[in-house]
């Protein structure tokens, strides 16, 4: 069995219990996935997801996981999971007639916690996590040891990245890192509210009143987020034979954006204050089939090969 808290070079933390015959398979599917992981304000554009199906397994393992691979700004400045794009290129691939890797279905899940002290929307966080990834109950695999890890994760955010440094990322660091930070997407203040506040009319906004415009985007501008992102790898239950539990395997991607109302990095790093604080997650799962014959794409000549 492949360890089941691995930490490779990929931008998801993977927990996987799957036998040797499917691990290099799951690295095709890391290598796949981690294209998506992009820069906030640089979505990838359809002429890349065109050219990414023409990329061979190397040549894709070299953008994907190698230092000049990522663009810096892809997990220092905000990197997120763009789902969008992800369910495009599945998309493509069904188009295309490629089965080696289904989408069986998606979750959504949100979580508000205001008013409450870290470990209250921690607690629900995993719990929820844990049940919906299938990893509590599974045979395979140790709950309470996943559990631990990821609590540890969540825990030590402002901690890790305060290690780490601002920017100065090495390669190993880079290519280990499936936390990230970012000021939330809610901060943006809508156009309406804005046009209220010029007219001099007050505002409602997240249960408290407003009536100058300097003031709510200094309280929206407060709120700051961090995604996670995980790959969970399991074999499918009742599959007995040494070549049924070699063949296909079910994993469940899923991204995490964990949003309080902290307004520095740092501030992340001193959750276990006590302190009551605002907190909202949202929890994105999408479940997937995979054959052991998974590929990317067509091979390509090295001239055709370059992302834009």
């Amino acid at each position: 069995m492949a360890d089941s808290m691995s930490r490779g070079p990929h931008l998801f933390h993977e927990i996987s219990v799957l036998p040797d015959a499917l691990v290099a398979t799951n690295r095709k599917l890391l290598d796949f996935l981690g294209q998506f992981v992009q820069a906030r304000a640089q979505p990838p554009t359809s002429r890349d997801l065109d050219e990414l199906f023409e990329l061979d397994d190397t040549q894709l393992h070299h953008i994907t996981s190698s230092p000049d691979g990522l663009d810096e700004h892809s997990t220092v400045a905000g990197a997120f999971f763009s789902w969008e794009s992800f369910t495009e290129a599945m998309e493509a691939r069904h188009q295309r007639g490629a089965t080696d890797v289904l989408m069986d279905r998606v979750n959504h899940v949100t979580i508000a916690c205001p008013c409450s002290v870290f470990s209250t929307i921690l607690d629900k966080l995993l719990s929820a996590l844990l049940h919906a990834t299938h990893i509590a109950p599974h045979p395979d695999i140790d709950a309470d040891a996943v559990e631990e890890e990821m609590r540890r994760s969540f825990f030590n955010l402002g901690d890790y990245e305060a290690e780490l440094g601002t920017g100065n990322y090495s390669a190993k660091e880079k290519e280990s890192q499936w936390t990230t930070f970012f000021p939330s997407s809610h901060k943006n203040i809508a156009a309406p509210l804005t046009n209220a506040l010029r007219c001099g009319m007050a505002v409602q906004s997240q249960g408290k009143e407003f009536s100058d415009l300097n003031v709510l985007a200094e309280e929206q501008d407060a709120e700051t987020s961090w995604e996670y992102r995980m790959l969970v790898t399991l074999i499918p239950e009742g599959s007995s034979s040494s070549e049924e539990r070699s063949q296909l395997y079910r994993a469940v991607l899923g991204t995490v954006e964990l949003t309080a109302d902290v307004p520095e990095k740092a501030g992340w790093g001193k959750l276990d204050d006590g302190r009551r604080r605002n907190f909202s997650a949202t929890i994105d799962l999408s479940y997937l089939v995979v054959e052991r014959s998974f590929t990317i794409g067509e091979k390509a000549r090295a001239s055709e090969c370059q992302l834009i």
